[in-house]
């Protein structure tokens, strides 16, 4: 009888424990269930800010764009301007290297000229405000060219008033005329490639 009881409340015991282990188990998985879902509705969360914030940098990027365009549209209304009245007054001017010259003072006059023209472009470059980031290597590039030019013209007409007139200097009036064009070219091809990349190539017609 003694064994009986025992037996029995062995077995309860055993019951009990088995009951403990499976309730243990199920209140396991149970949260490891909720530990998995928080860990995705995290996931998801993250990836709801990371396109979040991808998307407020695509528009910021739109409107810095936007921006660029029209500080560079502004520009150009301003620069076309100046640009158009010193190339107009240059034209005019005849060829000081097309040795059609023979009176001193002629010569004399059309370099005086070209450095006032240069002078002037100079003086209303500056006087623009605002030079959009993108155009600032094409401006710095424009001043050169602007400074080699007066300083070309000025060599040359030094050379044919005899101020200074020698063969070296001849040779260096040849080199500042090269390293004009050089200048030129070098702000143009800025200008177009900054145009370009903006889809402003049409304001270069």
């Amino acid at each position: 009888m003694k064994k009986k009881a025992r037996d029995t409340i062995f077995s309860v015991i055993l019951i009990l424990i088995m009951v403990t282990l499976v309730g243990y188990d199920v209140t396991g998985v149970h949260i490891q269930k909720i530990k998995i879902q928080k860990q995705i509705e995290e996931q998801e969360r993250l990836g709801e800010e990371k396109i979040r914030l991808m998307e407020e940098k695509k528009k910021e990027l739109e409107l810095k764009r936007e921006k660029t365009i029209i500080e560079i549209v502004e520009f150009d209304e301003k620069y076309r301007v100046i640009e158009s009245e010193f190339f107009n007054e240059i034209t005019r001017l005849p060829d000081v290297l097309s040795e059609k010259f023979i009176n001193i003072d002629q010569l004399e006059e059309i370099t005086v000229k070209r450095i006032s023209y240069s002078k002037e472009f100079k003086k209303k470059l500056f006087q623009i405000e605002n030079i959009p980031e993108s155009l600032v290597d094409f401006y710095n590039f424009k001043v050169d060219f602007l400074n080699n030019d007066i300083e070309t013209y000025t060599l040359l007409n030094d050379y044919y008033t005899g101020k200074s007139y020698s063969s070296s200097n001849n040779s260096k009036i040849k080199d500042s005329f090269y390293r004009n064009i050089l200048l030129f070219l070098k702000a143009e091809e800025e200008r177009i490639k900054v145009y370009e990349e903006n889809d402003l190539d049409y304001l270069l017609d």
